[in-house]
């Protein structure tokens, strides 16, 4: 299958055979899921020594640890022997973990340690040191683990490459970090992965017409542009998106503490920045990212909230949710960002059922012999992406598809290629991808 006749760089459509194909499909956990630096969890979920949570990378079980002197590790959740899951607790603390088919021992630094009958039957003869679980590298960014299998691929800070910048502005916020104000929750879709973060990635053109109900009847709700704001979206390289927004927010007049606290963090924020990230920041400021393949994020002034979504087959994806929170906010604020969360973007939100059911009938509509012939085009402000000051990235006004078909040149360029490096951080080079 010719991959550049499926994403068209020069018309910039893509083939809806992208969202069905199982071949492709299959691809993707070669060469996205199998070799790319992926969000796997929050340190936050293990925050004391021998503690544990199980995430996913694609469609393989992990499982997080911090060991006994506080490293953190990422593992197949799989025994080295015959593939069982070593681990079928969603969370907890363990300092080993014993496989339940033929009893293999681990340490929770995924050291292979026990092994039934290892003299008598093995004769000693089985190099214990081979058989330790897989594990990945492991980067630690501000509470964040993102977690890589493959050993080739680039590192951590080259992946990610100008996407950083804008990481820090939305993700270091305040001293104390993050914590995790409830577990987290899952919800399966009948969609197709990429489409959750095709839209994460800036899609700024939906909110009038998918969560048009919505905001008839809840207009506090609404977080669209105000046309009198700096609003923007930024193509980086390599699958990245970033999309900044002045929310039009009505100040609670029954929940002064929550305002104040926004106005004080904000504050804050601005003060650990350096002025050129400083000035993207206001009271109303909301960003939404996803960070390539599968993390999405959707951070405003009353609540942050993380989304991995992982695939299940070309037409079904299932969706983590992370409700997350500085540690120094009161309750007051914790409160309130639960009720937000929940309200419009939970496996129960308004905006998630009407989000949800755009992308399960675009997944199965696609699957059409005469639809899936017939691309889909990205090409809303074609050519008016600019560069802007100091900042990284290429710039576009909204609405506009620009951002969107970035995620599509970033997914055919890990297809062909596998994982590069991101680092080139000249408007020529992102302007030529």
């Amino acid at each position: 299958m010719e991959l550049d006749k499926l994403v068209d760089l020069e018309k910039r459509t893509v083939s809806p055979l992208i969202y069905t194909d199982e071949e492709i499909y299959r691809r993707e956990q070669e060469q996205i899921f199998a070799r790319c630096w992926q969000f796997v969890g929050m340190a936050a979920e293990v925050p004391e020594a021998n503690d544990f949570v199980t995430s996913w990378i694609g469609e393989e079980p992990v499982v997080i640890t911090r060991d006994g002197e506080g490293k953190i590790h990422v593992m197949l959740n799989s025994c080295t022997h015959r593939g069982v899951k070593v681990c079928r607790a969603e969370k907890g603390s363990a300092k080993t973990f014993t496989c339940p088919y033929h009893g293999w021992t681990f340490r929770n630094n995924g050291k292979l340690t026990g092994v039934p009958r290892f003299q008598e039957s093995y004769h000693g003869e089985l190099n214990r040191d081979e058989y330790n679980l897989i594990e990945a590298r492991v980067e630690d960014f501000h509470g964040l683990i993102f977690a890589c299998f493959d050993p080739e691929a680039p590192s951590f800070d080259e992946f990610m490459g100008d996407m950083k910048w804008y990481l820090e502005l939305a993700m270091n916020r305040t001293p104390g970090g993050w914590e995790m104000i409830q577990g987290t929750e899952k919800l399966l879709v009948d969609a197709n992965w990429k489409l959750q973060s095709d839209q994460f990635c800036g899609d700024n053109y939906h909110a009038d017409y998918t969560h048009r109900s919505v905001l008839m009847i809840f207009p506090e709700a609404d977080f669209r542009d105000d046309a009198s704001n700096d609003n923007f979206t930024v193509r980086l390289p390599g699958g990245h998106g970033f999309y900044r927004v002045d929310s039009v927010t009505t100040e609670n007049p029954d929940a002064p503490e929550v305002a104040q606290y926004i106005r004080d963090v904000t504050a804050v924020r601005k003060s650990r920045m350096d002025p050129e990230r400083a000035s993207m920041l206001g009271d109303g400021t909301t960003c939404i990212f996803n960070v390539f393949p599968n993390l999405s994020a959707l951070s405003t002034p009353e609540f942050t909230q993380l989304r991995l979504n992982l695939p299940r087959g070309p037409g079904k994806q299932l969706l983590v949710f992370y409700l997350i929170c500085d540690k120094e906010a009161p309750p007051a604020y914790k409160e309130a960002a639960a009720r937000q969360s929940a309200f419009a973007f939970s496996a129960s939100g308004v905006f998630e059922l009407d989000d949800g059911t755009c992308w399960a009938e675009a997944t199965s509509t696609m699957r059409g012999a005469i639809r899936s012939q017939k691309p889909l085009p990205y090409i809303m402000g074609t050519g008016r992406e600019q560069p802007r000051d100091n900042r990284p990235g290429l710039f576009s006004e909204v609405p506009n598809e620009d951002t969107v078909f970035g995620f599509y040149r970033g997914w055919l360029e890990t297809m062909q290629h596998g994982p590069t490096k991101n680092d080139d951080h000249t408007v020529a080079s992102i302007a030529a991808e």
